[in-house]
């Protein structure tokens, strides 16, 4: 199936280092851990995915169904795969760190604004009563 994509074997990207934090969570991590693939680039509508062996030619075809769009596939070691799955991981871990002591699924302008309208309304009601 990847025959038709590529000339020759499938690139080997071996100088990634980091993976852009906007590819974090294209795609869930743990199916990125279990599968051993990365999402590290788009461009033109094409998603590039690093994969650590060049015969998991299903699991692109099924990437592709998933995400609706075409996979460039490259190949890096599989040492460097799990060390980038590592930071990844220890991304989502501090903007998770980050979040707690507040709800989650507020925006902080949201939130912000929810906690202006409480203190301003709570004052108002609070002067009401005191003028009565």
């Amino acid at each position: 199936m990847l025959d038709g994509l590529y000339d020759g074997p499938i690139p080997r990207l071996d100088t990634l280092r980091r993976v852009p934090s906007r590819y974090h969570r294209i795609l869930p991590l743990e199916l990125m851990k279990h599968y051993q693939f990365l999402v590290v680039g788009a461009a033109r509508g094409t998603l590039t995915v690093a994969i650590t062996d060049s015969r998991y030619t299903s699991m692109i075809i099924l990437l592709e169904k998933l995400t609706g769009r075409p996979i460039f596939a490259t190949l890096i070691e599989p040492a460097r795969m799990r060390m980038l799955i590592e930071r990844i991981e220890r991304c989502q871990y501090r903007r998770y760190k980050r979040l707690l002591g507040r709800p989650y699924y507020l925006h902080r302008v949201t939130l912000h604004a929810t906690i202006d309208f409480l203190v301003k309304s709570g004052m108002q009601s609070s002067l009401r009563a005191k003028v009565k």
